[in-house]
């Protein structure tokens, strides 16, 4: 060690050639070097008479004058104090220590070294498509990139909770394939347009694209993956779906005919139009109708139906809306209240980490992106926005799905009602309506309440008997819209010696055991017919179990 005076300090300084000997690693981690505020590690002076005084040998050596590119006009002066009351701020980046920065620095995931580029001038970032002046920027001279110091290391593959895959970060995207010129590529998060001549997100399997900033806004929404540990397997759905059926047959088309599904004991066949589908049939899995306007598998043995969409889910997906990195787990055959929508089922769930608290329902497992009988454009959900109301039930709208050409905005929940649904007020099945092309304003009443209905929103009606209702007076309170009557209640033993069934009753009202009311809507029935046993649902179903 030697001794030697350093300008601006009074007592004389003592050089450390790596760590000063009497301190720990820790202990000087928590010293700051007195003139850039960083923290002592590698060459530094320290005060030989111990009054606190450190410095890197890197600031005590630096030039008391200079030339720089930042500021060409005049030389630059160090000086030992700020001249200003209560610090500075850099003209150049608006921080601190700009001159400590490196001229070069090599990313991991790039294959060139980035050299630091000194002139001064706004610019539009080729990693992140920001424009902005101030900063550090660096340049790979062989790829042509200008680039923000932050946003050289920005994670290559990173699992984004809005998208079933990995996505990847590239500093321009290559059309390829025919009509891929024509393709309009928004923002999924902020629904802006992203130029794809810079830096942004892709999925590699999907038309998904996003901002790095709205990718980065949140950091729940993402977490990185190293590329080398990326593979399609571990992250996509498709082979899970493999899990969920085993094919048996196969038409020349190569689709699936006849299978074998995980949610039930007998094979299943593939619907055509010889099948005769009756009203009040619902699937199995998503508790919706079913109808030969759209494929589903039915069972020659029993009741059972499923919507062909519906038998494809996969046994384990990450559910785009999910901030989590562990997919969910289908599963069948449980009463559960969904965490999305609030309504109660008794068809198949995906469940996170066994929980059951967290069950969604498979309507509610909708894609960021989708096409509404009840409006001519896609609706894109939009984050975030909470303006306005919505178009299908006229509440104030949170988190809707919206339309990027014209100001329609619903709920999700609105999305997933059910196209047919039953009601004592009518003998045939109503069906969900979007606009009422009916000028007269002395129809514009709702049949079941009475009172007044708005023609812009979205009602139930029936062509035949030209009745019309109100969405939440044909889906309301104790309609449980979305539990599959015939299904066998599970924990009947608990009530009854004979097994119980649901029913939904419409037209012909037993009293119920428990109430004594009358039996309107959903109730549990006995399968013995010589029993009379029945009881409504309300009265002996779990508070978590009701509809409120």
């Amino acid at each position: 060690m030697e001794s030697q005076h350093y300008l601006g300090h009074q007592h004389p300084l003592i050089f450390n050639e790596k760590q000063m000997s009497n301190q720990s690693e820790a202990e000087a981690a928590a010293i700051k070097c007195s003139r850039c505020g960083e923290a002592m590690f590698g060459p530094s002076f320290s005060c030989a008479e111990e009054c606190g005084f450190y410095v890197h040998k890197q600031c005590a050596e630096a030039p008391s004058e200079m030339n720089h590119p930042f500021h060409r006009d005049h030389p630059l002066c160090l000086l030992p104090n700020s001249p200003y009351e209560g610090g500075y701020i850099c003209n150049f980046c608006g921080e601190e220590a700009c001159l400590s920065s490196p001229l070069i620095i090599q990313d991991k995931h790039h294959p060139h070294p980035f050299t630091r580029f000194w002139r001064n001038f706004s610019f539009t970032c080729d990693a992140c498509g920001i424009d902005k002046k101030g900063g550090f920027r660096y340049t790979c001279s062989k790829c042509k990139l200008l680039v923000h110091k932050e946003c050289i290391s920005l994670p290559r593959v990173i699992k984004f909770f809005w998208h079933e895959h990995p996505i990847f970060h590239n500093y321009f995207l290559q059309l390829q394939g025919e009509g891929s010129s024509s393709k309009s590529w928004e923002c999924v998060v902020c629904l802006d347009k992203v130029d794809i001549g810079f830096g942004s997100y892709s999925c590699l399997h999907c038309h998904f694209i996003v901002h790095v900033k709205c990718a980065r806004k949140n950091e729940k929404w993402f977490y990185e993956i190293e590329p080398e540990d990326y593979k399609d397997d571990n992250f996509s759905d498709s082979d899970a779906c493999k899990d969920s059926m085993i094919v048996m047959d196969r038409n020349e088309d190569g689709e699936a005919t006849r299978i074998k599904h995980f949610s039930h004991e007998h094979n299943l066949m593939l619907s055509d139009e010889k099948i005769n589908v009756e009203d009040h049939q619902y699937c199995d899995g998503c508790a919706l109708s079913v109808s030969l306007d759209h494929p589903f598998y039915y069972c020659s043995q029993c009741d059972f139906l499923l919507h062909k969409k519906c038998a494809e889910f996969p046994i384990r997906k990450h559910l785009w809306f999910h901030v989590c990195p562990h997919p969910t787990t289908l599963v069948s055959e449980k009463i559960f209240k969904c965490f999305g929508c609030r309504y109660v089922y008794n068809g198949f769930a995906y469940r996170f980490n066994n929980e059951e608290w967290f069950d969604i329902c498979l309507p509610c497992v909708i894609p960021d992106i989708v096409k509404c009988q009840g409006h001519e454009h896609p609706l894109y959900y939009h984050f975030g926005y909470d303006e306005g109301n919505c178009n299908a039930c006229g509440k104030k709208i949170a988190y809707p799905f919206k339309c990027k050409v014209c100001k329609f905005f619903v709920h999700g929940h609105c999305l997933k009602l059910p196209q047919k649904a039953p009601h004592k007020c009518d003998e045939y099945l109503l069906t969900l309506t979007y606009h009422d092309d009916n000028t007269y304003s002395l129809t514009h009443f709702c049949d079941i309440c009475e009172q007044d209905r708005d023609p812009s929103l979205w009602f139930y009606h029936c062509a035949i008997c030209d009745i019309s209702a109100h969405l939440n007076c044909v889906l309301g309170k104790g309609r449980y819209p979305f539990m599959k009557p015939g299904k066998i209640y599970k924990e009947s033993d608990q009530l009854h010696p004979h097994p119980l069934i649901f029913v939904k009753k419409i037209h012909y009202y037993p009293e119920c055991f428990k109430c004594g009311d009358s039996c309107q809507n959903l109730a549990l029935e006995c399968v013995n017919s010589e029993c009379s046993y029945i009881v409504h649902w309300d009265c002996i179903a779990p508070s978590n179990l009701k509809e409120s």
